[in-house]
C-alpha cells in the first residue's frame, strides 16, 4: 500500500500526497472531496460575477496581493522566501513579464521596517517579504503569507492562528515532509500553486536541488557545523557530545566548484540574471557576493585561515594563550565549571577568556580523565 503525507495548502485546504506519485486529492475521503470541489466551484462563480481576479491557473492567489513568508529561524525560511519569489517570477514570465523588474523583495528585520510595510500603499509594485518577526500585529488584506514550521503539527497549529489573526494563508513548510521529500516534493507543491507547466517544475528542482547545497556549504551564511568543520581547530566549536572530526553531514564530499558552476548552467539561473532586482536569489544568501565559478571556493579557504564569522569578519583573538595553563585560567576554568557544568564550552571559555572553546574542551577532559584515574586508583 502507497503511504501518504499531508500538508497545508491554502487557506481552507489540506492536500494529500501519495509519496511516489503526483496524483492527489483534495481534503481527505470522498465527502470532503466533493465539499471542497464544490467550494471551489462556488469561489470562482463568484470571482466570476464580481469581476475579480480567478485563480483559474493555481490555488495560490498570485497576480493580486504582496507577500510575507514568515518563519521562526533555522526552519528553511530562506529557502521557502527563495522558491514564492522564484515561482512568482516564473509565474509573471507567462503572464505579465512586464511586472518583473519592478517586482521588490525586502527582509523585514526590524519593528521599524514593519511600520514602514504596514503604510506603505497598496497600490504599486509587487513585494515580497521575508521575516522572522510575528505577524500578530501585521494586518494588511493585501498580503497572503506563506510560513514555515518544525512538523506537521506544528504547521496546523501556525496555519490556525495566522488564520485566527485575520491572514490569508496560502502555504505553510514544514521540515519534517522537506528533510523526507526534499526539493522536488516543495517544487511539485509550488508548481501546483503558481499553475506552473512541467517544464518549469523541472527548471525549480534543478535550481533549487543545487542552490541547497551551495546554502549550507558557501557563503557568510553557510552551516553552523560546515562551518565548523572549516575553522582552525584552536577556534572550533565542540559539539554537546565532544569534539567530532566531520561535523557536516555531506559538505566534504561535495567539489564545491562544481556545484557553483553547474549552478550557474541552470535555466532558472540565466533567466534570473536578466533582471537586476531577481539576481539576488541567484547566491547562496544576499550576504554574498555575485558567484564567478570559484567564489564558494575561494569563501570556504577564507573560512580555514581568516576564521570568517557569521558576518564575513575575522575572529582571529590575539588575547588567546597557547601552550600550558596558568594556575589563574585554570582557577577561573574550575569556576566556570562549577557553574554552567561540564558541556557549556562556550561560557566557560567567556568565563576564562584566554582560552578558545575546542582549549576548553581538551582541558576538560584531560581534568576529568585525571580524576577517573586517581577515583580508581584510590
Amino acid at each position: 500500500m502507497v503511504s501518504s503525507v499531508s500538508f497545508l495548502l491554502g487557506s481552507h485546504l489540506t492536500l494529500l500526497f501519495s509519496c511516489n506519485t503526483t496524483d492527489f486529492t483534495w481534503a481527505t475521503g470522498e465527502e470532503a472531496y466533493r465539499t471542497t470541489v464544490l467550494r471551489m466551484e462556488r469561489g470562482l462563480k463568484q470571482e466570476q460575477n464580481s469581476g475579480e481576479e480567478k485563480r483559474q491557473d493555481g490555488v495560490f492567489p498570485v497576480g493580486r496581493k504582496h507577500v510575507i513568508v514568515y518563519g521562526v529561524p533555522r526552519t528553511a525560511t530562506t529557502l521557502l522566501f527563495n522558491m514564492v519569489a522564484v515561482s512568482n517570477f516564473l509565474y509573471f514570465m507567462h503572464s505579465k513579464p512586464q511586472i518583473i523588474p519592478h517586482i521588490e523583495s525586502k527582509y523585514v528585520k526590524s519593528e521599524i521596517d514593519f511600520e514602514s510595510l504596514i503604510h506603505q500603499p497598496a497600490d504599486g509594485p509587487i513585494r515580497i517579504c521575508k521575516t522572522h518577526l510575528r505577524l500578530d500585529k501585521f494586518a494588511r488584506d493585501d498580503f497572503v503569507v506563506f510560513s514555515t514550521a518544525m512538523d506537521k503539527t506544528d504547521a496546523a497549529a501556525i496555519k490556525a492562528s495566522l488564520e485566527e489573526q485575520g491572514h490569508d494563508v496560502a502555504y505553510v513548510q514544514d521540515m519534517e515532509t522537506l528533510k523526507k521529500e526534499g526539493i522536488p516534493r516543495i517544487a511539485h507543491d509550488f508548481a501546483l500553486g503558481y499553475g506552473l507547466p512541467n517544464e518549469d517544475e523541472k527548471k525549480l528542482v534543478d535550481f533549487f536541488s543545487l542552490w541547497e547545497i551551495l546554502r549550507q556549504c558557501c557563503g557568510q551564511q553557510m552551516s553552523r557545523k560546515w562551518r565548523n568543520d572549516l575553522t582552525p581547530e584552536i577556534y572550533r566549536r565542540p559539539t554537546r557530545s565532544g569534539f567530532v572530526e566531520k561535523d557536516h553531514p555531506f559538505c566534504a564530499d561535495y567539489r564545491i566548484d562544481e556545484i557553483e558552476n553547474a549552478f550557474r548552467e541552470t535555466e532558472l539561473y540565466s533567466l534570473l540574471e536578466d533582471y537586476p532586482n531577481m539576481r539576488l536569489f541567484n547566491k547562496p544568501s544576499t550576504r554574498d557576493k555575485e558567484l564567478n565559478g570559484t567564489y564558494c571556493s575561494s569563501y570556504n579557504e577564507r573560512v580555514k585561515t581568516e576564521n570568517l564569522n557569521f558576518f564575513g569578519q575575522p575572529q582571529f583573538n590575539e588575547n588567546i594563550r597557547l601552550g600550558d595553563w596558568t594556575e589563574e585560567e585554570h582557577i577561573l576554568f574550575l569556576e566556570g565549571m562549577k557553574i554552567f557544568g561540564t558541556d557549556r564550552y562556550k561560557k566557560i571559555a567567556e568565563m576564562v577568556k584566554t582560552r578558545t572553546q575546542m582549549q576548553i574542551y581538551w582541558h576538560m577532559k584531560e581534568y576529568l580523565n585525571n580524576i577517573t584515574i586517581r577515583h580508581v586508583e584510590e
